[in-house]
């Protein structure tokens, strides 16, 4: 009998694992086949989903990375080459695509995909990425030809990163119907994506500017004790400057100060952050960033922590130095920090300037965005 309901249960749950499994759209299943390791499931299902519309540009895409990930680079670049050809205007089948010349040593081509991914989107941050890694193994075939014949090379493999999903094109639960309604779509949703793409929006919009009081209030008030308002105008000051001449004389001496304490928090903060990226730290890492930070490129949280990890494990050794730190807090009691950053590894080095913002939670400095310069 225990048995019998053993059995039960198991069919129960395989049913709805399966009722769950086809509730998702062919897209959504692919891509979990692809995260779960079960690339040749995935191409099945890939292909039974073209089968009814051959010209869907997600499965496609999602159809190359697949040939990608198991190597059959020949027809994954015939994918990828169709899919610029038919649509330029997307920058990650571009990048794909210069993985795969990558993969196969013709670095020219490998560069010329991915400068017109950055001459198609400027911001999109995959491609600056692989570009430099492009240029650096360039530069080391300059001293080592043997390099370009070594098909396994392993600092492409591991430098390079593919882009596992159409960031580009619009979310949509049912694949397009024919490609006059495509471009419609794409015309539709375009715009409204080049307009969020500056980062200075966010501070010109009205409705952003009450979300993110609530969030710094409290900060506000930490270094505040008691909540009566006569300890209060030193952290009011920033907002009303008409102050009576009395408190004007007091005031700049206790921000200065408080300024200057926060100064030195923020700089050992990034230092910390700088360590754990070069102790390879990813815990350590992370725990630098706050649970609100916002990845570029409107990466999921979860998307964006994955590539850090791959960042981060991939190089034997790395060493990142940080110089040159200006901090000006703004009005909130947010931190700009500019600073020069200097990254070296076994594989990759440059030397970039970087542009991030922090706040204080909990005691602590965190980043909670990384803006593009």
């Amino acid at each position: 009998m225990k048995q019998f309901k053993r059995i039960t249960s198991a069919v129960i749950l395989l049913c709805t694992l399966q009722q769950s499994m086809s509730a998702e759209s062919p897209k959504d299943q692919i891509q979990i086949l692809i995260n779960e390791g079960h690339l040749q499931q995935a191409l099945k299902l890939a292909d039974e989903t073209l089968a009814g519309d051959e010209s869907d540009i997600r499965i496609l895409f999602l159809k190359g990375l697949i040939l990608t990930k198991l190597n059959d680079l020949d027809n994954a670049q015939k994918l990828f080459e169709k899919l610029t050809n038919e649509h330029p205007e997307l920058p990650e089948p571009f990048n794909n695509l210069a993985v795969i010349y990558a993969f196969k040593g013709e670095y020219d081509k490998a560069e010329l995909a991915l400068l017109t991914a950055i001459n198609t989107h400027p911001s999109y941050a995959t491609a600056h990425e692989n570009l430099g890694d492009i240029y650096a193994k360039m530069a080391t075939q300059a001293y080592n030809q043997a390099l370009a014949l070594d098909q396994e090379n392993k600092f492409v493999k591991e430098k390079l990163l593919l882009v596992n999903e159409l960031f580009s094109v619009p979310e949509s639960p049912v694949a397009i119907a024919n490609k006059e309604e495509k471009q419609e779509e794409m015309i539709a949703k375009t715009k409204p994506v080049i307009k969020e793409s500056p980062q200075v929006t966010p501070e010109e919009m009205p409705e952003v500017a009450p979300e993110e009081k609530p969030e710094i209030a409290p900060e506000e008030k930490l270094p505040v004790a008691p909540e009566a308002k006569p300890e209060e105008p030193p952290e009011v000051m920033k907002e009303t400057e008409v102050v009576p001449p009395a408190q004007e004389t007091a005031s700049p001496k206790q921000e200065s100060q408080q300024d200057d304490t926060f100064k030195t928090e923020v700089i050992m903060a990034l230092q910390a952050w700088a360590n754990a990226w070069s102790s390879r730290d990813m815990d350590a890492y992370l725990a630098c960033y706050a649970s609100e930070f916002v990845p570029p490129n409107k990466l999921s949280r979860k998307t964006w922590e994955a590539r850090r990890k791959e960042r981060l494990e991939a190089p034997q050794f790395i060493k990142v130095e940080i110089s040159a730190i200006n901090v000006v807090f703004n009005d909130n009691g947010q931190a700009r920090i500019k600073f020069l950053q200097q990254y070296q590894s076994d594989t990759y080095s440059d030397r970039v300037t970087k542009e991030i913002m922090m706040k204080k939670k909990d005691g602590k400095w965190l980043i909670t965005r990384e803006l593009d310069r």
